[in-house]
């Protein structure tokens, strides 16, 4: 993109497209002038104002009225009851009737050429998505730091959702200008089950659509609320302003990036036209971005997770991600399904490689099977018994039934029928070794212990005679850096012989 546009704004033009500019506030009239007054002194003036007042209990009302009066460029709503802060974005947005929107809050300002500059990228690139400025931050009249000025000019979408949660911290870019049906579609989507962060799930799927940047010859001049955050007082006013539960604004980056996980991975229809496994490794990625951003500290697994969120209002986001990782785990195994080894080999990378290793650490693997998907398992078992260890679609069957089973609960002589791939060593034999979270019964714990005492004793057999193997020497270096059956240091079981095995292994 060029660095200046040549482009002229004749202010008495009806063919200029409208810009809406929407100001929600609630109790504003210590600073709602200044912001109204940096709207009408705005040099682009194919403009309108959109003001809703959120039933202020002060002179928001009489301010905002007196405004009308001199400029029909203003329009004032005032609701009735407070609607939450929510529901008051989505109203500007609606009442609005301008091809291009921006928010703006109560105490901010904008520069004189702020809607110009701006203006002329959207109109100029259409590939853009959203165009802002730099993001000011001010407390009592003084100027406390530039905001991270946030650019995503990347064609994949993909990259730009996982760079943008990579670097954003307060989110000016929320109040870039955008085209308006597109935010109204995206954030009528999201207030219908309104996440944690908000804000910044709406950005990223604005940026999904397409490229932003940040001018840095423009500013918004934003006043800093949050300053002591963490304090009792600014817990207080995120569950007041936001809506947010005591919980959310306590652990706020955990929700946060929890809400920006599933919002991504299957409940937004901004990423539709990826596929679910597409859509779960695109979550993933950004999940991550996220928790070594913040150096989050999450559960043992992303179901655990998801409980401790749920905790204390009821369990649906838990019961809402277990139905989408079934979906997941069944469009995965599907795309497995019947696949030649050479088709295997050629389609395990990328997302769908990345998914089948993400998906057996979720948790997922500990929920009951349901209905559907035990007649699906038997009749995987049922092609394998039939066609054997050794037919090309092994593979691909294999891959599916690791997606459900824990290893101990196979027959053994399917490892032990198996030619393994060089390609697919290392997914086998750390599938081998993995510990299952918890044990279903009794049955399953004993189960357990007869596959680890069984395995080991074939590996230590297996390597005792194939000194000279390369490939057996391999295994021996893996199986004695990652063996750990810590699960049956509580078993009364004699364990003296496996031990003695796994540490002749190991030297």
């Amino acid at each position: 993109m060029p660095a200046t546009i040549d482009m002229d704004f004749p202010e008495t033009n009806s063919l200029l497209p409208l810009v809406s500019i929407g100001l929600p506030t609630f109790n504003g009239a210590k600073t709602i002038t200044q912001a109204i007054k940096s709207v009408l002194k705005q040099s682009y003036r194919n403009i309108e104002l959109v003001i809703s007042d959120n039933a202020s209990e002060d002179e928001t009302e009489i301010i905002c009225q007196r405004f009308c009066e001199v400029d029909d460029r203003v329009t004032y709503i005032r609701q009735r009851k407070n609607q939450g802060s929510i529901l008051n974005f989505l109203t500007v947005v609606e009442k609005a009737s301008g091809t291009f929107f921006m928010w703006l809050g109560d105490d901010d300002i904008l520069d004189e050429n702020y809607i110009y500059e701006c203006l002329k990228v959207l109109i100029n690139y259409p590939e853009y998505s959203l165009v802002g400025g730099v993001p000011n931050y001010f407390k009592d009249g003084q100027f406390l730091f530039r905001g991270v000025q946030i650019s995503l000019p990347e064609d994949s979408g993909k990259d730009r959702v996982i760079h943008y949660y990579s670097q954003v911290v307060e989110n000016g870019i929320i109040y870039s200008i955008m085209k308006r049906q597109q935010v109204l579609e995206i954030w009528e989507a999201i207030t219908l089950s309104p996440p944690a962060g908000l804000d910044y799930v709406f950005v990223s799927a604005m940026v999904f659509l397409g490229k932003s940047i940040a001018l840095d010859h423009v500013t918004v001049n934003r006043n800093w609320n949050w300053s002591n955050w963490g304090t009792e007082e600014t817990i207080q006013r995120a569950m007041k302003i936001v809506g947010a539960s005591r919980f959310q604004a306590t652990n706020s980056e955990l929700c946060v990036s929890i809400a920006a996980f599933s919002d991504i991975a299957w409940k937004s229809i901004s990423y539709q036209q990826l596929s679910l496994v597409e859509r779960f490794s695109l979550g993933w990625d950004v999940l991550i971005t996220r928790v070594q951003f913040h150096q989050l500290n999450i559960q043992t697994n992303l179901l655990d997770t998801f409980r401790f969120i749920d905790q204390g209002h009821g369990s649906q986001e838990t019961k809402e991600a277990i139905a989408a990782l079934r979906q997941v785990r069944l469009e995965l195994a599907k795309h497995w399904f019947s696949k030649s080894l050479e088709d295997v080999a050629t389609s395990y990378s990328g997302d769908y490689a990345k998914v089948q290793q993400i998906l057996p650490i979720t948790g997922i693997k500990d929920e009951p099977l349901t209905g559907d998907e035990q007649y699906f398992l038997e009749d995987i078992a049922t092609c394998v018994m039939n066609r054997g260890f050794n037919h090309s679609a092994f593979i691909g069957y294999f891959l599916i039934l690791m997606l459900y089973y824990y290893p101990h609960q196979f027959p053994q002589e399917w490892y032990e029928g198996v030619s393994i791939p060089e390609w697919f060593m290392d997914e086998f034999l750390k599938f081998l070794l993995v510990n299952p979270a918890k044990f279903s019964d009794r049955y399953d714990a004993e189960n357990y212990y007869n596959y680890a005492v069984d395995l080991v004793n074939y590996l230590h057999g297996k390597i005792a005679t194939n000194q000279n193997s390369s490939t057996w020497q391999y295994i021996r270096k893996f199986v004695g850096e990652n063996a750990n059956f810590y699960l049956l240091n509580s078993s009364d079981r004699d364990l003296s012989l496996l031990q003695q095995q796994l540490q002749e292994i190991c030297n």
